[in-house]
């Protein structure tokens, strides 16, 4: 089984920043293998990374995904009339969405929460964000400190996995 999985990343992304090939311009895809216990007979996973506007389908994934991930993207309450349509859109039935956001700074954040479960969505887990993530995901730490500033110090962040009904 392939898995498609689509990732939101700024468009300033490089590739040497993602490891990641660009594909035309916007979105990175690569190809993983990473079922625990994988052996080389185990399928590819195919991940896309995707710059998506979300109030422009046309920039959402060809075809529903099975697993969306997003960090950080509710600033203000008014943007879930936005995000929560798109989210929604891009999903199969049954899918995940995979959200990390900090604790605190975020107004909205408990709103979207509400609005996803009042969508039918379900919170299968919410738990604080492990030591493992608050690493440098590159490996230039002031280009970290630039761009994942709240990692760098250890901001409180909750990890979140909502599932989309069927």
């Amino acid at each position: 089984t392939v898995h498609n999985v689509t990732l939101n990343t700024p468009a300033s992304t490089s590739e040497s920043e993602t490891g990641i090939k660009n594909v035309n311009g916007n979105d990175y895809q690569t190809t993983y293998n990473f079922s625990s216990g994988s052996t080389n007979d185990s399928p590819p996973v195919y991940i896309a990374v995707r710059n998506v506007n979300w109030v422009n389908q046309e920039t959402f994934p060809p075809e529903p995904v099975d697993v969306l991930i997003g960090s950080d993207l509710v600033y203000h309450e008014d943007i879930l009339s936005v995000l929560i349509p798109a989210v929604d859109s891009m999903l199969v039935k049954g899918g995940s969405f995979y959200y990390v956001a900090p604790n605190t700074g975020r107004a909205g954040m408990e709103s979207l929460v509400d609005a996803l479960q009042g969508c039918g969505y379900i919170v299968a887990e919410r738990f604080a964000c492990p030591d493992s993530m608050y690493e440098s995901p590159l490996e230039n730490i002031d280009l970290c400190v630039l761009h994942f500033y709240d990692l760098t110090i250890k901001a409180p962040h909750t990890c979140y996995h909502f599932v989309k009904p069927t």
